[in-house]
């Protein structure tokens, strides 16, 4: 799905070019043919603050257990991407125009995407909405402040249900959907109908900056469902920027990640008309970002692509993604502290009747048994 966002003065407020229809398998899902100018708006989205926490939810077992799904809090990430992801199917790539004007971050996600795919064991349409959350969200996050985070929750209506997604500047991303194994029917054309599966709802996007407390959260209606439109949407009325999004993500008909990536062009408040036009005719021609990756086309090929006839600065940044962190060493930390909220008499209770509690955290889907020693020294 591409989508520009636009406003002030002199830049067109629609284009729209004709569909282009997709002949690929059935189970290719990629980036829409159609580019649009997104009409401007003269309000601003309702913004609020509020402060993200963890939180247990109590599963039942049959075994001498006690189980807990957890919730992490976005601001418990803090660690540099490990190797699980690194290759030549995670790359994120951030180059400035040589004019200064623009700024283009570019992400091939295929690996990130297919571990995700893995721990939620998602159904063929719920891995292309997750992939395309995950590569979203790491473009707006990636290569910003240090410490900065990004969150995104689309609270559809569709048989997908909410799908979370999160990153911070490092480019590590985690996400879940409200139901993973939901089955959506196929589009007319056969294709994976991403936005029937989100459905109507809201966006909401969480940005937390390690110097303030509370972090910022910006509202808007969900747009079509498609994702990357819906974004576009959002840095228009709630954030006032100037910006085109693309993100695609093919599934195999055996259910895996064939390839996945996308795009961010942040174009800068004072960026010339005729730059604009440039831009919006390089984009316009530009392949589907699937189909680029799937050719063995470069990020930095892609860049230059997208900014030809502007041309591109030297000193690009380059970061490896990464699912995550979802090691033992970045989850045993985070869980202690959400049982550590638990009220003692209710620890106390655990320890004699069962004498040990699992944590499972929703987000990575991998489980941690607490023993009674463990549970013990949280009373001292």
């Amino acid at each position: 799905m591409i989508a520009i966002s636009g406003v002030g003065a002199g830049i067109p407020c629609e284009l729209a070019l004709p569909a282009v229809r997709d002949t690929r398998p059935r189970n290719y899902e990629n980036s829409s043919p159609k580019l649009r100018r997104l009409t401007p708006s003269a309000g601003l989205a309702r913004l609020s603050a509020r402060r993200a926490v963890s939180h247990l939810i109590r599963r039942a077992s049959p075994s001498k257990v006690c189980n807990f799904s957890v919730f992490c809090s976005a601001e418990s990430a803090r660690a540099e991407p490990t190797s699980a992801s690194k290759g030549d199917d995670a790359q994120l790539l951030r180059t400035i125009a040589m004019n200064g004007e623009v700024v283009v971050c570019l992400a091939k996600t295929t690996s990130v995407v297919s571990d995700a795919i893995r721990r939620h064991a998602t159904a063929n349409t719920a891995s292309a909405a997750l992939g395309r959350g995950l590569t979203a969200v790491m473009l707006l996050a990636s290569f910003r402040g240090e410490g900065e985070q990004v969150q995104l929750t689309f609270k559809g209506s569709g048989p997908l249900g909410t799908m979370t997604v999160m990153s911070d500047n490092l480019g590590q991303v985690r996400g879940m959907l409200q139901y993973p194994q939901a089955q959506v029917p196929f589009k007319a054309d056969g294709t994976l109908d991403v936005a029937t599966g989100i459905g109507p709802g809201t966006l909401r996007v969480v940005r937390s900056l390690p110097m303030i407390l509370e972090p910022y959260t910006g509202v808007v209606s969900i747009t079509s469902g498609e994702v990357a439109e819906d974004i576009a949407v959002y840095l228009r009325d709630s954030e006032q920027q100037n910006s085109a999004i693309g993100v695609g993500v093919s599934i195999e008909p055996d259910g895996t990640c064939g390839a996945a990536g996308g795009f961010f062009v942040q174009i800068l408040p004072f960026t010339g008309d005729e730059t604009i036009e440039q831009l919006e005719k390089n984009i316009s021609n530009l392949p589907s970002i699937n189909e680029l990756i799937t050719s063995g086309v470069s990020l930095h090929d892609i860049t230059e692509r997208i900014l030809e006839g502007i041309g591109s600065s030297p000193g690009a940044q380059e970061r490896t993604p990464v699912y995550g962190p979802c090691s033992l060493e970045h989850l045993r930390p985070r869980m202690l502290k959400a049982i550590a909220a638990i009220p003692p008499k209710e620890i106390v209770e655990t320890i004699e009747d069962v004498g040990s509690m699992e944590l499972t955290c929703e987000f990575c889907k991998e489980t941690i048994r607490f023993s009674k020693a463990d549970l013990t020294q949280l009373l001292v």
